[in-house]
Parts: C-alpha cells; structure tokens; sequence
C-alpha cells in the first residue's frame, strides 16, 4: 500500500483529503503543526507528501527542502492559496513535483498523487537498472587489484570524454579488451546508447563488408529481400566495438577507413551514401605494426584507429592481481554452486602464483571454476590443482620459442630459422594454411605472406580448409 503524508495546518481540509486518499487505498497520515512534519515523515516514509505553503510557525518553502533532504525518494505536491502562486512556482523549481490551488479539484489532486508515484516507480527501476549496470557490464565489472589497471582505466576514462576519437585496445586473449572498450563506451548518465561488438575473425571474409555496412536488397545470393542496416547503423549514437581488428581483410580496410575519415559509406550494392555519427573502438591480440610491416594491414588506418592507445598488460606482467583475483572468483563459484569453499592452502596459492596463465584472467576463471565444480573443500589444496602442471604452452616437447631454443655460439639466420618452423608447422598439419595458420598464432594472409617471402612452396597441393 502507498504512503501519502499531508501537510496542512488546516482541519477540515486536511480530514477530507485524508479521507479521500484512505478511499482510493492509500495508507495516509496528517500532520497539522509543520515543526513535527519532519520527524513524522522520518518514521513514515511517504512515497508522497502533500505540502501547503502559507503555514505558521514553519514557511512551506523551508520545509520542502528538509523534506527532500530527509526522504529523497518522496515526492511533493505543493497545496496552497490563490495568493502564494509565487511562492509554489518557487517551489518547482526546488525540487517539487506538481502543485495546485485552493479550492482545487480534487480529483485532480488524487491524479496528481497518482502520476507521482508513478513517477517515483519509474525513477527507481531507473536507479535499479543503472545498478545492475554498474555491476555487469559498467565500472563494477572490471576488478582493480593493482596500479596497472587503474592505470589502464585512467587512460579508458580521458578517451571516454572525447567521444570522436577512436581508440585501439591491445592485449592478449583473455586479458579483458571488451570489458575496457565497455568502459569507455560507458558514461554513467545515458544508459540507451547502443554497444555493438563484431568479431572481425569470426567472419568469413566475404560476409565482412555486408556485416559491418549492411547490404541493399539483392545486394547478393542469399541476401534478405528487405536487406540490413549493417552494424555501423545499428551503433549510432554509441559505439562499435570492432574485436579483432588484425583478421579484417585487405577490401574491408578500404571501406572501414573511410568511414573513419568521413563518417559515411556506401551498403553493399548501394549508390546511396550513408552518414553515421557513432564511436569506434577496436581491439587486437595481435601487434598490428608487424601485420604492417608484412603487408597485412593497411598502414593508414593502422594510423587512424591509433589515436587512442590503450595497451592491457597481460596478467604475467601483473603478478600481484593473481591472488586477489582467485579469491574473488572462489568466492563467485563457490556462491553459485553452493559449495563451501573459503581460501587457498599455501602450497596452492603459491602454485597459482607460478603458473603461466597464457590464457590471462580468462584462464584463471576457469581455472577457479573447474576447481570448485570437482573438489571438496573447504580450502582449496595443491592436489585439487594439480593439472596446471600438465602440459601447457610453452612447456611442449617441441620448443615454441626462443626461451627454449639453444642459441649458436656463432649467431643464428632468423629468416632461416622463420622459414624452417614455418615448413615445419605446415608439414604438421599436413599442408593445411588455416590450421598451421592457428598453430602459429598467426592468420592466413599472415601466413601466405610469410610463404611468398620464404619461398615456401606447398608441396602437396591440399585444399585449404576453413
């Protein structure tokens, strides 16, 4: 039931109001005297309050403010004399609600009373979405554990506030790219404006152009009769986040730069240009000047979208955080799952410490999850670890890098040495570029670039699969 407190040092007026609130099931106390109206409304917590301003002792102007300060979530509806319309303008424009005259409608007033919890309704739902925003996918989703991430959010929240940069994120898999590209997108005031993600790598190459600037019908076989608005139209206002910037094909890195330089396109199989006013943030997990130096990747706009820099340190390089955050996601798991998890023994803190994690804080999530989904508890011990001594990267047979290399006395050629492990990782997987291309770390125009460079032949003529 709602609460409404009246406030008026007039009887008669103030049992009929009370009465007709009491008759539309409304919980209702009066309050004659206004030196008591605070206190009362104190304990009673109104979700509106029915204010008269021309009162003795206590001026409803002074009132409304304590009123606002005590009960912020109450609303205030001024009720007051033809005389002090003056006053009741003054009034809105500190903060109250609606106001009317006496003699008044009545009717109008429980209308009155309606529309502002109504509006009291909808600015809560509206503070409870920015919370859960905040928690999920604002600030509050991204733990900070030590100065290089603060350091990292520092630099997200002064690109954040010139929103017609555009700004390249480099880290490696796992370390959170999206979650900063969230950060900057995210302003804490306008919780409507679009985000839109797009995976670069996770589109064949000939469905790029048509995905990122949408297509005219019968644009193409396949095409849908009505076509699509692409993915830059759909993040105006807001931002596209284009993840993976260094798999984007030569052709899409033509289109995408004149967006950037120009706001505008054309859809595929369009004559109509376009104009698009939205942010761009890109993210790679790769060194895109080396994607240049090899041909990869367009040299101006590897310039363009490098106006805003943020490099994520991978979580190797941030060793104080492995803890903190491995208790914070023991504490996650363990909640959900119900299990009664509450620390680490030494010997598993210390291997957590040890441990590569190439695959970042993503690995170190799963990691925790596995481990609470299988073990007993209550304290995580080194057994419940002991597949993080398993083979990994970097700890194979074959060396993957020149930690396990043994270096020459008379110096190594590194163009033999790029060639030769380029050979070897084709013959592994029996010519096949896409997948030796993955075992690299690399991507097929990478790879096909390193093989013309190398005269790398493939021998056996198999089909590249995708």
């Amino acid at each position: 039931m709602h609460r409404v407190l009246v406030i008026d040092d007039d009887p008669v007026i103030t049992k009929y109001l009370a009465g007709l609130l009491k008759q539309s099931d409304y919980e209702v106390r009066t309050v004659l005297d206004p030196r008591s109206a605070l206190a009362i409304a104190t304990g009673f917590c109104p979700d509106v309050a029915i204010l008269d301003l021309a009162m003795p002792h206590k001026d409803g102007l002074e009132l409304l403010p304590e009123l606002r300060t005590a009960c912020p979530r109450t609303q205030v509806i001024i009720y007051t004399g033809a005389g002090n319309i003056e006053k009741a303008v003054r009034a809105m424009k500190d903060g109250a609600f609606d106001f009317f005259q006496k003699p008044e409608n009545y009717d109008a007033v429980l209308l009155s009373v309606q529309r502002a919890i109504e509006t009291r309704r909808l600015r809560d739902e509206n503070t409870f979405l920015r919370e859960a925003y905040d928690a999920n996918q604002g600030p509050g989703a991204i733990l900070v554990f030590s100065d290089a991430t603060r350091a990292v959010l520092d630099l997200a929240a002064r690109y954040r506030a010139n929103p017609d940069v555009s700004v390249l994120i480099e880290g490696e898999s796992g370390t959170g790219k999206e979650l900063v590209a969230r950060y900057v997108h995210y302003d804490g005031t306008d919780y409507s404006l679009p985000f839109v993600p797009i995976n670069c790598g996770a589109i064949p190459n000939e469905l790029v152009e048509a995905e990122l600037f949408g297509y005219v019908p019968g644009a193409f076989t396949g095409a849908r009769a009505e076509g699509s608005p692409g993915k830059i139209a759909a993040a105006e206002g807001g931002t596209l986040f284009l993840d993976e910037l260094g798999e984007l094909h030569l052709a899409a890195q033509v289109k995408l730069l004149r967006f950037l330089e120009h706001g505008s396109f054309f859809p595929v199989g369009g004559h109509e240009e376009r104009t698009v006013h939205t942010r761009v943030i890109c993210a790679t997990n790769r060194h895109l000047e080396e994607a240049v130096a090899e041909g990869t990747f367009r040299r101006d706009l590897y310039y363009r979208v490098l106006v805003g820099y943020i490099r994520i340190p991978p979580l190797r390089e941030r060793p104080d955080e492995i803890l903190p955050f491995a208790h914070h996601f023991l504490h996650e798991f363990a909640e959900r799952f119900g299990t009664p998890f509450d620390g680490f023994d030494p010997d598993a803190e210390q291997m957590l410490i040890e441990a590569p994690w190439h695959g970042n804080v993503r690995e170190l999530r799963n990691t925790i999850e596995r481990v609470v989904l299988v073990a007993t508890g209550p304290r995580v011990a080194a057994a419940d670890l002991a597949f993080l001594r398993a083979t990994r990267p970097g700890t194979a047979a074959e060396p993957t890098g020149p930690a396990e290399a043994t270096l020459p006395p008379d110096g190594i050629d590194l163009e033999q040495v790029m060639a030769r492990l380029i050979e070897r990782a084709l013959q592994r997987h029996n010519y096949n570029q896409s997948r030796a291309a993955r075992y690299l770390n690399i991507t097929r125009e990478a790879l096909r670039y390193r093989m013309q460079k190398h005269n790398i032949i493939n021998n056996k003529h198999m089909e590249d699969d995708n």
